[in-house]
């Protein structure tokens, strides 16, 4: 079994999207808050020569950032040939908005994406949003992501290389 770190903040939301991937592979890991510890944010830098986050240990292994594909390499499992009635492209707004409407009618319903928020997880304000006079971005897919996984959707953090 490796050894795994994650380097973090507390409010980076690829370094929750990090933890969530591991802990849905069942992959034990160490979380250091570099927001808050800063002898852990010089060690940080001096292993990956990078000041964000996350950044991932895997035994000797430096992964700077939320990378899917090199996180899947080493602890993904196999995607079954299980058959979905929609797979949706993309966790931005549209996308889990998507997800939602197709749950509610019984669709059985998998996303793929590399994140969940899409670019609506970057705005620090988005004013044009109903029933939220001022929200940021991530406070919004937060909302998102949450009531999604409320429902019988499957999330794969995964890269879409082609479809068939």
């Amino acid at each position: 079994m490796s050894t795994v770190t994650v380097y973090s903040t507390r409010n980076c939301p690829y370094c929750r999207m990090a933890k969530v991937f591991l802990d849905k592979q069942g992959v034990r890991y160490t979380n250091i808050d570099v927001g808050v510890d800063a002898v852990a944010a010089e060690k940080m830098i001096a292993l990956s020569g990078q000041r964000g986050v996350p950044v991932i240990m895997v035994d000797d292994e430096v992964i700077v950032g939320f990378d899917s594909k090199r996180l899947n390499e080493l602890f993904g499992t196999h995607v079954s040939s299980e058959t979905y009635d929609v797979v949706i492209v993309g966790a931005g707004p549209a996308g889990l908005t998507a997800a939602v409407y197709c749950a509610r009618k019984l669709l059985k319903t998998l996303v793929v994406s590399e994140s969940i928020g899409g670019q609506a997880l970057e705005s620090w304000a988005i004013e044009n949003y109903m029933g939220y006079r001022m929200i940021t971005g991530e406070d919004l897919m937060k909302k998102f992501e949450e009531q999604v996984r409320t429902l019988d959707v499957r999330l794969e953090l995964d890269r879409v290389s082609s479809i068939t």
